[in-house]
């Protein structure tokens, strides 16, 4: 099942930790590397979203 509901800041952030941890566990290259590619687009999410807040904060 998919949620549609948008995610929260504080939400991509936990998920940004819970993939790290499971890339440092990990012992599967292969698994590394997708798991670093999904970390890669959340740390992306984050960074458009803090800039987009800080605009409309500095407006």
């Amino acid at each position: 099942m998919i949620d549609a509901t948008p995610l929260s800041t504080e939400d991509v952030v936990q998920h940004c930790r819970a993939l790290s941890q499971a890339i440092i566990e990990s012992n599967s290259l292969v698994v590394k590397e997708s798991l670093n590619f999904v970390l890669a687009e959340k740390i992306e999410w984050l960074s458009l979203n803090l800039d987009e807040n800080f605009i409309l904060e500095k407006t």
